[in-house]
This record gives structure tokens, C-alpha cells and sequence, in this order.
């Protein structure tokens, strides 16, 4: 069980920011004390923020449970025939190598359940929906050196998208949707677009866009200097660029609806609502020019309600109002978080 009162720190590091929560938590609930966001592109940022805190230290560390977007992370849905064979090393290293693409040396890997999100021991208890997942075992050793530097000391680190994924599969369970969803993760030169349906992952397909396609037509289309200023323009809050939506997801929408077609041709159900995260850039316009083009709805997350189900406040009334675009990140480390903290060590998770 928590301790009581027991305080916590979540961040979820982007591609140019990260979030950082301070949580308060017991048995029954968990109040958000703290939440801001750092630029991490302005050297000394966070790690001054760290020096700054004088709780939930140890030897001048902040200790915190992380979540990051790694750019050698893959996913991979199966619908196993032979659910059995799973337990055979070599048969899954080969569908891995096959299937996505990948060197199972390399990557540091999980099996989770596409139903429950729960890892899959298939000596005991094979399952035949389930999501391969994982990152290069050299991208997960810089990450952790590089937030060590910062004084972060990660009691648990996750692939961001699987937390995310998480919350927003409880939430869609919380609103009794239950029609096809998609969401949409938007990475700097390419994307995952998963399918949820009645409470699981159904299709999975990794998007060849991401936003550095996007920002590239920014660039062309105001005449800016060069990519960097369309990057500091989607970090903004000073252009609106619901107008051009449609010019500037054109090549992502033929990708998405290449594979929502097939989804819905393979099984017969048609994809009505989604949902968009994105590791860089503020972007709320993208979700309603998305959902307007294929003429679907957009998941708009009414944070208070589903809070107050899952015995979750703020600190503030000012702080529910102004939430980040990305906060469902943080909220899938919380949701995710096991009552039990390693007291020692760093726990390693790619789930």
C-alpha cells in the first residue's frame, strides 16, 4: 500500500520540454501540488529547477518515476495463430526481425497484453492479441545519463506512448465509448497511429509523417527563414494555423486513411472518433482539423469528471484550467504507477 501522504514526481520529457508533476498521494486519492512545464532547449532549466526542490530527494537527486518518447521505439500488434509459440525464443526473435524490421539483440523488449496492457508470460498464460514493444538498448542508456546529469534519479523509466495509451483506454472506458478510436502520436519524422476498440489495441501501423513534413510546409508556406522558426511558431501561442490544416496534413491524412481503410475493410467496423498527442509543438488545432477531414470526432478529455471518479485534484481551480496539450502523458505515469515504490535502485519499464 502507498504510505500516507506519500509525495511523488512525474515528468514526461518531450522533444524540446518536459512536464513535471508533483503529486501528493495516500490510499483514496491523489492531489497534483505542482505542474509546469520546461523548456529544455535553454540549457540549466531543469536541472536549476531540481537544485531548487527540497523534496522527494535523496543525495541531491529528485527522485522521480519518467516517461520518454525514444526515436528507436517500435510497436508491433499480432494476432497470434499459435499463441503457444511464444514461449519459443527463437520463434518470437525471428517474427520480431520479420514482422518490425528489427535486430532483437539490440532493443530492450515487452510483451504486453493488447486487452489489458499487462506483460505476457507465455509459459503460463499465452495470449493471442498482444502488442510487441521496445527501444534500442543504447538510446535507453543515454536517456538515463542524460537525466542523471540533470539530477533526475528515475525510480521507473516507460515509453511514454504505453502510459498514454493506458489513460486514454480508461478514459474511453470511463465514457462509455466504445466505437473505434484512433490515436494519433505524432513524432519528429514519423508517427504511430494505433486503433482502440472495446477496450483494447486492435491495429497498430507506424506512419512514415511526423511533424518535421509539417513544419517543412510551414516554412513554405509563410516564406520563413528556416525550419527552426516553424518550430518555435508550433510552440507558440501566436499563430493559428486551423486554416491551413488541411494544406498541411494532406500527406498524413492519405496515410491515415490508408490505414483506417484497411482496418475497417478487414473488420468491418468503422474508425469514429480520435485522438492526437504530439512529442513537439502545441497543437489542438491538428486534432480538430484531423477529425473534420475525415469526418469523425475528436476526443476532447473533460479532465474534471474522469478525476473525480479516479480520486484525482488539483491544487488549484487555475491549474485544471490551464493544462498543456500533452498532460495525458503524466496522467498515464500516474495511472500506470505501481503502490509500491522501488526504494532502491532504478526500475527499468518499456511498459
Amino acid at each position: 500500500m502507498r504510505k500516507q501522504n506519500k509525495l511523488t514526481h512525474y515528468i514526461d520529457f518531450q522533444t524540446n520540454s518536459c512536464l513535471v508533476a508533483k503529486v501528493v498521494e495516500n490510499k483514496s486519492r491523489s492531489s497534483i501540488k505542482d505542474l509546469r512545464e520546461v523548456n529544455l532547449r535553454e540549457a540549466g532549466l531543469l536541472l536549476g529547477m531540481v537544485e531548487n526542490t527540497n523534496e522527494n530527494k535523496r543525495d541531491g537527486y529528485m527522485m522521480a518515476r519518467v516517461g520518454f518518447y525514444p526515436q528507436s521505439g517500435f510497436f508491433l500488434y499480432q494476432d497470434l495463430p499459435e499463441p503457444k509459440k511464444g514461449a519459443d525464443g527463437v520463434y518470437l526473435s525471428n517474427l520480431l526481425s520479420k514482422q518490425a524490421q528489427i535486430d532483437p539483440e539490440n532493443y530492450n523488449l515487452a510483451v504486453l497484453s493488447a486487452q489489458s496492457g499487462t506483460p505476457v508470460n507465455f509459459g503460463e498464460a499465452p495470449e493471442k492479441e498482444v502488442l510487441f514493444c521496445g527501444l534500442q538498448i543504447e538510446e535507453i542508456k543515454e536517456f538515463q545519463n542524460f537525466i542523471l546529469k540533470e539530477k533526475v534519479f528515475p525510480q521507473s523509466v516507460e515509453i511514454s506512448t504505453l502510459p498514454m495509451l493506458g489513460a486514454l483506454k480508461d478514459y474511453l472506458a470511463y465514457s462509455e465509448i466504445t466505437d473505434p478510436v484512433l490515436f494519433l502520436e505524432l513524432g519528429m519524422k514519423s508517427s504511430h497511429a494505433f486503433i482502440l476498440s472495446n477496450g483494447k489495441v486492435v491495429e497498430y501501423r507506424k506512419l512514415s509523417q511526423g511533424m518535421h513534413r509539417i513544419m517543412s510546409m510551414v516554412q513554405s508556406e509563410l516564406g520563413l527563414k528556416d525550419i527552426k522558426a516553424a518550430a518555435r511558431l508550433f510552440n507558440s501561442d501566436t499563430f493559428d494555423f486551423q486554416e491551413m490544416g488541411p494544406r498541411l496534413t494532406s500527406h498524413l491524412l492519405k496515410e491515415i486513411n490508408a490505414f483506417t481503410s484497411f482496418y475497417e475493410v478487414e473488420k468491418g467496423e468503422t474508425v469514429r472518433h480520435i485522438h492526437c498527442a504530439s512529442v513537439s509543438g502545441k497543437l489542438p488545432w491538428l486534432i480538430k482539423s484531423l477529425a473534420k477531414l475525415m469526418m469523425v470526432d475528436p476526443v476532447e478529455i473533460s479532465y474534471e469528471n474522469w478525476f473525480q471518479d479516479r480520486g484525482i485534484d488539483f491544487e488549484t481551480p487555475e491549474m485544471a484550467a490551464n493544462l498543456p496539450f500533452n498532460f495525458l502523458g503524466i496522467v498515464g505515469l500516474m495511472l500506470n504507477s505501481s503502490p509500491q515504490t522501488e526504494e532502491n535502485g532504478t526500475q527499468e519499464e518499456t511498459a
